[in-house]
Formats: C-alpha cells, sequence, structure tokens
C-alpha cells in the first residue's frame, strides 16, 4: 500500500504485491482514506489471481482482498493488516445503517 502526503491532503493511493510472487498476480481495484486527528487510515480493495504458470496466463482462481491501514506521520508508526472479505462485508454493512 503506497500514498503521497502532503500535511493536508492524501492523494495517489495504490497498492500492488511485492517479493517473489510466482503463479500470483494482484490488482488494485479502489480506494477509501481518511485523515482523523494524527491518523491516516486507508482502505484499498484488489483482487489476487492465482496462475498455473505465469502472471496473466492460466488463472485458476481470484480472491477478493482488502487491506487496511493506518500510518501516524508525526511517529512513523502504523501498519497494514488483511480484512477477511466476510467481515469487512460487515463492517461495511454496520457503517452505511
Amino acid at each position: 500500500m503506497s500514498f503521497n502526503y502532503d500535511g493536508n491532503n492524501i492523494s495517489n493511493v495504490n497498492s500492488h504485491l511485492s517479493g517473489f510472487t510466482l503463479g500470483v498476480s494482484y490488482s488494485h481495484i479502489s480506494s477509501t482514506h481518511s485523515v482523523v486527528g494524527n491518523t491516516i487510515n486507508v482502505t484499498v480493495r484488489g483482487t489476487l489471481n492465482y496462475n498455473l504458470f505465469v502472471e496473466g496466463v492460466g488463472t485458476y482462481y481470484k480472491e477478493n482482498v482488502t487491506l487496511v491501514g493506518n500510518y501516524d506521520p508525526c511517529s512513523g508508526s502504523g501498519g497494514v493488516a488483511y480484512c477477511p472479505p466476510s467481515k469487512c462485508a460487515e463492517e461495511e454493512i454496520r457503517v452505511r445503517e
């Protein structure tokens, strides 16, 4: 997960797969963000593609994923957590009510 923060606004929120990922690829779908006090909250959604051969060839399974992260630029602390689709869907429904 990456984004630009100029002290007031967040821009260019993106997510990607890094490291050794033979047979797995990732597509970024969407993102949301907010700033609450000193904390930047970011949620990104994407799709993991499991491939038989190499990226884009022989995809046999796709999984929607949601990553929820927060970052405090003042302390330099934060982290990213994987949110299972069923849990994230429940949270989104609660927020809309």
